[in-house]
């Protein structure tokens, strides 16, 4: 009883003295897609005309983003079936500091490591068609410039002036094609630029169960009247993270492609990018669909007591026991 006693006392020291060490700090998370002068391109190298190189063609786009912080509210939007879209850039606080996103500015000013205070901001932007005449197709509605620029990014911080908070914004786009060629051929998809950044970081002495997680995306795909997939590419699908351990030292990571090709603080970009489908048939119907996404998580899901309330706790079971000792 006796050694029991003692072991407890022992604890509760531990537990006074112990948790001047444990603190708060910060969480951050970043992603983003720019895609610069988008292009489908026919097999004399001409841009595709929706006037001509079609025998039929449908052509829907939606977007989305939202974002929410605890003690900040949220901010969110949805475009379920329109052409050329811009949702205002939106920034969240709970410290009055919040760093402004320049409106659709591509590729976007990188926000990179932690920024001392507590934020969530995004900006989601689509603009122009990668193929001529779009707007004969939608009633000239759609006011279409030639080259479709897309861009899409989510930032967030929690700082160490927040025991407790949690971030998510989710930008969404989406646009689809179908279609019937005039003549087979296969499509070349080109762009000037293609621009992605991820990061998450988690400072030193960060506590569990913190997390911050940063991931995009932009594929292509094609599929024939059945459904069937006869064309996909992942042009960019990477998720990176970095989770709270107590260690006495930061935590920062980035997509995997950085891993090879670039480091945290620099953005991956390619110039000129270009991707051929295989040949496709006339008078037979397909659909294309681009999709993007840039999606961040960042969050802490419970309080950690301040070191005061802790060491107190601990004097107090101390004397508990010490009175109850003596009784």
């Amino acid at each position: 009883m006796k050694n029991l006693k003692t072991t407890t006392l022992l604890a509760c020291a531990m537990l006074g003295m112990g948790a001047a060490g444990s603190v708060q700090a910060d969480l951050f998370a970043t992603a983003y897609l720019s895609i610069e002068n988008l292009e489908f391109l026919g097999s004399d190298g001409n841009i595709l005309d929706a006037s001509t190189d079609f025998n039929a063609l449908a052509f829907t786009s939606s977007a989305d983003y939202d974002g929410t912080l605890t003690g900040a509210g949220s901010f969110g939007d949805v475009e379920p079936n329109g052409g050329n879209i811009d949702f205002t850039s939106q920034c969240l606080t709970t410290t009055g500091d919040c760093p402004v996103l320049v409106e659709n500015q591509q590729p976007p000013t990188l926000i990179s490591g932690p920024q001392g205070t507590d934020f969530v901001t995004a900006d989601q932007y689509q603009d122009g068609a990668p193929i001529a005449n779009l707007d004969n197709v939608i009633d000239g509605t759609g006011n279409f410039t030639t080259g479709a620029n897309i861009l899409s990014i989510t930032t967030a911080n929690l700082s160490a002036t927040e025991a407790e908070g949690s971030a998510n914004v989710n930008n969404g786009l989406e646009s689809s094609w179908t279609f019937s060629l005039a003549g087979a051929g296969a499509i070349t998809i080109a762009a000037d630029n293609l621009s992605v950044y991820l990061e998450a970081f988690a400072s030193a002495g960060e506590l569990f169960p913190g997390k911050a997680s940063a991931s995009t995306s932009f594929i292509i795909t094609i599929t024939d009247i059945n459904g069937s997939t006869i064309f996909e590419v992942e042009v960019f699908n990477d998720t990176t993270s970095a989770s709270a351990n107590g260690w006495p030292f930061d935590i920062q990571t980035c997509g995997g492609l950085f891993d090879q090709l670039g480091s945290c603080g620099v953005a991956l970009s390619i110039d000129d990018l270009i991707i051929v489908t295989p040949v496709l048939a006339a008078d037979t119907f397909y659909q294309l669909s681009i999709r993007g996404n840039s999606n961040i998580d960042i969050a802490r899901v419970q309080e950690v007591p301040e070191p005061g309330i802790l060491a107190l706790l601990g004097m107090g079971m101390m004397g508990m026991f010490l009175t109850r000792r003596r009784g």
